[in-house]
């Protein structure tokens, strides 16, 4: 099988959610192709060059080109074209690097399937292969921009209706013209299938690999890390979030650290209203190292789709995890044993303080977490449906 995957963003080195789960999929892909290229753009904050001598085994051919995915989703021209209904997502995916590259790529081979890395892309995809490309979707974009105007109100909420329904025609539009549509979850995927009834839309989960020895749960531990790629602007609300509503809440002794990628002015804005309560680290080049050194890890988002490697990959380290209810949407997370859960932000202030209070409450929790992931959300428990939609894509 000749297949050719086109991304939103390079994925190795693999610093976030989106490249996680890009690697686990490429590699799943790897069993089955004889041939397997990537055209991609490249990752804001990375060389472009670096990341070719990466790929090593992986695959056969990465074509890194244009410009870093977040110029679309930060410039003001794109914005407001959004609000007359085409959305910055489209932008990306017409790009004209991204679209000659792809282009090129078909003509020079015959691939059997395309796969699509989130709606960012497909646009990339000339019409006459949607048939042979799995979508794998990452999130349902109309109800994360929907949350995420909605919580930002004012003008934003003034322009929603017509930014929501340009993301809706782009993304049901990808759905039905794709042979296969893949979304993280159960909840994502009843979604997509209300959007484009008759589509073929399937659950790939997220995944992590389970490492042979967990963590140390340190007694005196006090360390609470949250960790995200900001030129998400659902990380920078969960950012938001946690300087403005949890840490007035949180006693002085608790070490507050941030590490991600992709600091814009407005992550900046708020690291700076912290003060000296917050620690930020900058992108950390190992993000498990970073989890191994924390005593829990913070996960408030409250706005998003899809759902969180990031916390998949604290359950099989066996770092405590205290989230808002979003950030474990559409994971079999039971409250209370495989991670703390909560809303109101004094509430998610009480769970990190009781589980730094008491390392037998976080070993517990962690060993539930783990003990979760091993079971059901190990990436080679879930890749296999991946290589049936290739297969299946492939075939038609």
């Amino acid at each position: 099988m000749r297949l050719l995957f086109v991304l939103a963003r390079v994925n190795l080195p693999a610093t976030s959610g989106d490249t996680v789960r890009h690697v686990a999929l490429l590699r799943a892909a790897r069993r089955v192709a004889d041939r397997l290229d990537v055209v991609t753009l490249p990752h804001g904050d990375l060389d472009p060059a670096a990341p070719a001598g990466a790929a090593g085994d992986l695959v056969d051919d990465l074509v890194v080109v244009g410009e870093p995915m977040e110029r679309y989703l930060r410039a003001p021209a794109e914005r407001a074209r959004s609000v007359l209904g085409r959305p910055y997502h489209d932008a990306v995916g017409r790009s004209g690097p991204l679209r000659r590259a792809v282009a090129a790529r078909l003509a020079a081979h015959e691939y059997d399937a395309v796969v699509a890395g989130q709606l960012y892309v497909v646009s990339a995809v000339p019409a006459q292969w949607r048939s042979r490309t799995v979508f794998d979707t990452h999130n349902v974009e109309t109800e994360r921009t929907a949350s995420f105007l909605a919580l930002r109100g004012g003008p934003f909420r003034l322009a929603a209706p017509s930014v929501v329904a340009g993301v809706r025609r782009l993304e049901r539009g990808a759905v039905r013209s794709s042979a296969v549509t893949i979304a993280c979850s159960d909840h994502d995927a009843a979604q997509l299938r209300a959007m484009a009834p008759g589509a073929d839309v399937r659950v790939v989960p997220n995944g992590a690999d389970l490492p042979a020895t967990p963590k140390e749960q340190r007694p005196d531990g006090r360390t609470a890390l949250l960790l995200a790629s900001l030129s998400s602007s659902a990380n920078v609300d969960s950012l938001v979030h946690l300087v403005d509503d949890v840490l007035p809440n949180l006693p002085p002794d608790v070490v507050v650290q941030v590490a991600g990628s992709g600091a814009g002015r407005d992550a900046e804005a708020v690291l700076a209203r912290a003060g000296g309560r917050v620690t930020f680290l900058g992108e950390v080049p190992d993000a498990r190292e970073a989890m191994r050194q924390a005593d829990v890890l913070l996960v408030p988002l409250r706005v998003g789709s899809g759902t969180r490697v990031k916390v998949l990959e604290a359950f099989a380290l066996g770092l405590p995890v205290v989230a808002t209810p979003k950030a474990v949407e559409g994971l079999p997370v039971r409250a209370g044993t495989h991670a703390a859960v909560a809303a109101d932000p004094r509430a998610f202030a009480g769970h990190v303080v009781r589980l730094l209070d008491s390392v037998q409450a976080r070993r517990e929790m962690a060993d539930a977490a783990r003990e979760l992931v091993g079971r059901t959300a190990s990436w080679d428990a879930v890749t296999p449906a991946f290589v049936a939609s290739l297969q299946d894509a492939a075939g038609r």
